[in-house]
């Protein structure tokens, strides 16, 4: 079965140990790359994997 590219902030915060909040609140100030599905409070929030691991990488080697 071929891996997923979107997940849902459930799954994903599942993956990387970070809260769903946390990954929620960086959704909405712009800061990982996401797409909204839906509209007002039934909205769902999916994040590419692949391209959040390329951030945060990024991110690590920025900090060091």
């Amino acid at each position: 079965m071929p891996e997923k590219i979107m997940r849902s902030l459930r799954e994903e915060s599942g993956i990387l140990g970070t809260s769903y909040e946390w990954l929620r609140q960086q959704c909405i100030a712009g800061k990982i790359p996401h797409v909204r599905v839906g509209k007002g409070k039934n909205a769902k929030y999916l994040i590419n994997h692949k391209e959040l691991m390329k951030m945060l990488e990024t991110e690590g080697t920025r900090k060091e």
